[in-house]
């Protein structure tokens, strides 16, 4: 897990150099049986992309998804995406899945605040139902953005 964790660290930090980005913390409240829930190292590039290394007591999973804005107003930005997720369920087991994501962004300074919707379907190894949904709530450090 320690080695994941500096991976991560590493490969975000030539990200850190491209417009108005931000590394921070998101929480996953899973829903609908075995849902992924637990907290996530999140890097996020406005309207452009996301990365999630997440955690849980159950093991740990990577996505990445690639964003579109919907509505971007000043600091407030509505956003729907796609993109793929792993996760280990009980460190023995492997799941991929196809999700989505749909949600909203605040810049208050140099912190964004975001909440959003995030819908998958397991394609590798479902569990009983294939479909699985959580809530996210995300709290970044949005780093200056680069001319």
């Amino acid at each position: 897990m320690k080695n994941l964790l500096i991976i991560t660290v590493i490969l975000f930090i030539p990200l850190l150099s491209f417009s108005q980005s931000g590394i921070g913390i998101r929480g996953a409240f899973g829903y609908s049986g075995e849902s992924f829930g637990g907290g996530a190292l999140s890097y996020q590039n406005i309207g452009k992309y996301e990365i999630n290394g997440a955690w849980n007591s159950n093991g740990f999973g990577l996505s990445a998804l690639k964003l579109f804005e919907l509505v971007d107003a000043d600091a407030l930005t509505f956003y729907t995406g796609i993109g793929a997720g792993a996760i280990t369920a009980d460190f023995s087991e492997y799941q991929a899945a196809i999700i989505g994501d749909i949600g909203m962004s605040v810049l208050l300074g140099p912190m964004q605040f975001s909440f959003d919707w995030r819908p998958g379907y397991e394609v590798f190894n479902p569990d009983s139902s294939p479909w699985r949904f959580n809530f996210g709530f995300a709290v970044r450090f949005m780093f200056p953005q680069k001319n």
